[in-house]
Order: C-alpha cells, then sequence, then structure tokens
C-alpha cells in the first residue's frame, strides 16, 4: 500500500497508506532502498473503504 513514482530517473516513494508504519510495513520488505519523498504523504482513507468516496460532493 504505497505508490512509487520515478523521479529524475530515480524510483522514489511518494504516498503511503494509513496506518503503514513505513519502516516495518514497507521498506523491511525490500531488497533495495529508493528515495522518499521530501513531502511523503499519506493516502486519502476513503480509497480503502467499501462507500462511496464522495468526490463530487467535494467538488461544489
Amino acid at each position: 500500500r504505497a505508490v512509487f513514482e520515478l523521479i529524475d530517473g530515480e524510483l522514489t516513494l511518494t504516498e503511503i497508506a494509513p496506518g503503514v508504519e513505513l519502516e516495518k510495513d514497507i521498506l523491511a520488505h525490500m531488497d533495495f532502498r529508493v528515495a522518499i519523498a521530501e513531502d511523503l504523504k499519506e493516502m486519502d482513507a476513503r480509497i480503502f473503504r467499501d462507500e462511496i468516496m464522495g468526490l463530487l460532493a467535494e467538488k461544489e
């Protein structure tokens, strides 16, 4: 539950899911190190719920 992007030719971790521990849940399971974005963000928790996200209502 992480988002990686190729930034300037380097694999960079840019987002993690709510409740995920960076070191324990992601980095400890990787065989190589990646860059970590200075502004590492948490994913919108609504992504992981079964109900409608309500994005249209947010626009109004």
